[in-house]
């Protein structure tokens, strides 16, 4: 079932439960959305006296340089806590299992038919991002300036830079952020960091991109030529909608586990719900124009791209 809470609902049921203690959890291959909430809720829980901490179990450079904030990988944990699950539509989809051994979770989300899961729910499908909604649960005068520039990063990667799932709220939560002191102009900055991989991965994409289907399907396949990350796969697809299309998708392999992590995105103007077709696989999900998913071998993406061309 689904429950209203407010954050401060989660300090009293800390107290309660009898813990200073309150973890926060994110999805696999956390985006901007889910670490800017993430980093967010640690910093108001820590304002409330709380010990908080953004649980995640595998090294992140964009924690550092887009974020600027160095968070240590935790692998297990002995004591009791609250747990607040953020942007993460299905159970099977969190990074880690360690949440189920919470006295009480908590879950803030915007992804549409997602699962109902942990004891409370805020799901808000008209959002355009979790960040949206964790700075509409706050007051002006809870948000410092550090939290501002956490959810500001989220809701703008989350909104393609401000491009899609716009609404009047996202407007009006960028104009409190910047009323809070959000560092807009580090954040334009932040957002340039690339590597040198991931540089190349977009490079690889734009120049290996076919049109498979002349109603407007276009796309990249990189086979075992370069490590990647979801993030610079993400960000490689987005390369390819300068072209015209209707949906667009590429597809890296790993030259180590052989895994191919797959991105999809639908044209602004189409009305393709990528996210839907994303969940048919593992660690599928996503927003309505972009989604992604990883699929076990280069062998199953023939199928996909027949699937993706059913879609047009």
């Amino acid at each position: 079932m689904e429950n209203n809470f407010s954050l401060q609902d989660i300090c009293d049921t800390a107290l309660a439960c009898n813990t200073k203690n309150i973890y926060i959890f994110a999805h696999e291959k956390h985006d901007g959305d889910a670490k800017g909430s993430s980093l967010a809720l640690v910093e108001f829980f820590k304002g409330k006296g709380f010990n908080s901490k953004y649980i995640i179990t595998t090294k992140d450079t964009c924690l550092l340089h887009v974020f600027n904030f160095e968070v240590e990988v935790t692998e297990s944990v002995d004591e009791r806590f609250i747990a607040v699950i953020l942007d993460t539509s299905t159970s099977s989809n969190t990074e880690n299992s360690i949440y189920l051994q919470a006295e009480k979770i908590f879950r803030i989300d915007h992804h549409n038919n997602g699962e109902i899961f942990g004891d409370f729910n805020i799901v808000k499908e008209e959002a355009s991002s979790t960040c949206e909604i964790v700075a509409s649960m706050l007051d002006e005068t809870e948000i410092t300036p550090k939290m501002a520039t956490y959810l500001y990063i989220g809701m703008y990667t989350d909104t393609g830079g401000i491009k899609y799932n716009l609404s009047e709220n996202v407007f009006l939560q960028f104009a409190k952020l910047a009323k809070c002191g959000a560092d807009t102009a580090s954040l334009v900055e932040n957002m340039r960091f690339s590597t040198r991989n991931r540089k190349r991965i977009e490079g690889l994409v734009a120049l290996r991109n076919k049109v498979f289907d002349t109603r407007g399907l276009i796309g990249s396949v990189i086979k075992n030529e370069c490590r990647f990350d979801a993030v610079s796969v993400a960000r490689a697809v987005s390369t390819l909608t300068c072209l015209k299309g209707n949906l667009y998708f590429c597809a890296c392999e790993s030259a180590s586990t052989k895994e191919v992590y797959v991105e999809i995105q639908s044209a602004q103007s189409s009305s393709i719900d990528v996210s839907q077709y994303a969940k048919k696989y593992t660690g599928g999900g996503g927003h309505f124009h972009k989604a992604g998913f990883t699929l076990k071998s280069i062998d199953e993406l023939d199928k996909v791209i027949e699937d993706l061309k059913g879609l047009l």
